[in-house]
């Protein structure tokens, strides 16, 4: 007969895949999510796809499909569905998600995943939104995103802690937005 020890068994971390997004990099990150997610070891972790549209709009994904894409492979679908709102405030170090239209459905997170490139995502503005909302989040934080996105200032850093870097030109736009013709 079997004895019982009176251990739980331990939850499964929720983890927030975060895909997409509103930079000119959008489609990128759709393959790149599919590759986390189909990563991500269901045994260990509880996984939710949260897709960005290029709108800035967020979108739980109730049943997550990987698509083919004939520039990519291969893609997360981002459908979007219900209303959502972000809220962290009922529990610190967790993200709540709520759909407005159906006040049932509530996803709560441990850790957020984001897998978005560009402007928006990997420059440090997610990040800062995560710490702000005081929500644990996978990667570099808010300066390492935002100087591994600044080529200029990342180089500069580089060469003032003795590392080199290969010869470049920075070209910055102009107050009004366009770069005048260089002679």
């Amino acid at each position: 007969m079997a004895r019982k020890t009176g251990l739980k068994k331990a939850a499964k971390m929720k983890i927030g895949v975060l895909y997409g997004g509103r930079s000119g990099e959008h489609d990128v990150s759709l393959c790149s999510a599919a590759s986390v997610f189909s990563a991500l070891d269901r045994k260990k972790y509880e996984v939710t796809a949260i897709g960005i549209a290029r709108d800035g709009r967020w979108y739980v994904q109730d049943n997550p499909k990987i698509i083919p894409d004939k520039d990519f492979g291969r893609k997360m679908a981002l459908k979007k569905r219900g209303t959502w709102l972000l809220n962290h405030f009922e529990q610190k170090n967790k993200l709540h998600l709520y759909n407005i239209k159906n006040k049932n459905q509530e996803v709560v997170l441990d850790v957020v995943f984001p897998v978005l490139h560009g402007t928006f995502g990997e420059d440090g503005t997610l990040q800062g939104l995560l710490e702000l909302a005081m929500v644990p989040y996978v990667g570099a934080d808010v300066t390492g995103s935002a100087v591994g996105m600044d080529k200029d200032i990342a180089k500069r850093l580089l060469c003032e802690a003795g590392i080199g870097v290969v010869p470049s030109v920075t070209i910055n736009k102009p107050a009004g937005g366009r770069i005048q013709k260089l002679s």
